[in-house]
């Protein structure tokens, strides 16, 4: 669970709050399966199945919804770093049901097989989920791919990799661009050092949370200890992550050229985590974008803070 959708956990806040003290034990002992129930229950609300596919030596989880009925290509939903599946659930329950929908958790993510000493850059990444299209037969016609921060620079540089495969592309604050300007939080969080530094305690969750969103949810404090021991199993994975997205810096940038899909940009106007300068890069080097939705009041957690204008964003797209 990353602390984006953690932050927005409306429904499992409100089910904490009216639980009898022996569910509170559970949840203090038990935070990761609280975590997996709650995602598990908030994927079948809105019609989604959670499924496996098996594809070389990995083993993808993915959840999906409706049958394809729209006439409409597929849309493939990939999420960000530290997150999971079910972080795009508020843009897709603003969707129409009859679109058929998937949304995978990425290599080492959620439920999908995670290596820890495999490579987690966005070329590899944009390779294993091609693994993934391949073995569930997803490129039989050309489908929409859909990408946010990590995952946006992924679904960049399978464009450029496997043009073939795509009918739209749509890219949130996608990584792998060399921004002009460097985010609010690197130049707060970054000052003395090179590494990404990732929030382990409390309060350094706590801390971070006003630079994932425009205007953060106040929380109490058991929240933030909740958050933490869902994640403290995952650290050593996610920082080894971190560093791997970004090598090269600019492995979107530098592919951008070779990118025709028609592309939708959609981009938080006050993104503390990605600077939005780097949509200057995208304006000068990505020829085939259509449309740029920059949203107002909003940050970096972009399908969370504005599920329905996202929603309406993509539906706008999809019929152009």
């Amino acid at each position: 669970m990353s602390l984006a959708v953690a932050l927005c956990a409306g429904g499992l806040v409100s089910l904490v709050g009216s639980m009898a003290a022996a569910s509170v034990l559970v949840l203090y002992y038990k935070p990761v399966l609280v975590a997996q129930l709650y995602i598990r229950y908030s994927l079948f609300k809105i019609g989604m199945q959670i499924k496996y596919q098996k594809a070389g030596d990995m083993t993808f989880c993915y959840a999906e919804r409706g049958k394809g009925t729209s006439g409409k290509p597929t849309m493939l939903f990939l999420h960000g770093f530290s997150g999971s599946k079910d972080m795009w659930t508020p843009a897709i329950k603003a969707l129409p049901s009859d679109i058929h929908v998937i949304c995978v958790d990425m290599p080492g993510h959620g439920d999908t097989t995670r290596k820890m000493k495999d490579d987690y850059s966005l070329v590899t990444q944009a390779e294993k989920v091609h693994q993934f299209v391949e073995a569930y037969g997803l490129n039989s016609s050309p489908f929409h791919l859909v990408g946010i921060s990590m995952g946006g620079g992924v679904a960049g540089v399978y464009a450029a990799m496997y043009p073939q495969d795509l009918d739209k592309l749509t890219l949130f604050c996608p990584i792998g661009i060399n921004s002009p300007q460097q985010s609010q939080y690197a130049k707060d969080m970054m000052k003395d050092t090179s590494e990404v530094p990732l929030p382990r305690t409390p309060q350094e969750l706590k801390n971070i949370s006003s630079y994932i969103m425009y205007k953060c949810p106040e929380m109490p404090d058991w929240f933030y200890k909740l958050v933490a021991a869902v994640r403290k199993p995952d650290l050593e994975f996610f920082q080894h992550v971190v560093e791997e997205i970004h090598r090269p810096i600019d492995a979107l940038q530098t592919r951008l050229s070779k990118i025709e899909t028609p592309t939708l940009i959609i981009w938080g106007q006050y993104d503390k985590l990605v600077d939005i300068s780097g949509l200057d890069i995208l304006k000068k080097d990505l020829k085939s974008i259509q449309h740029i939705d920059i949203l107002d009041k909003c940050g970096h957690s972009i399908v969370i803070e504005r599920p329905y204008r996202s929603a309406k964003t993509l539906m706008k797209f999809v019929n152009s």
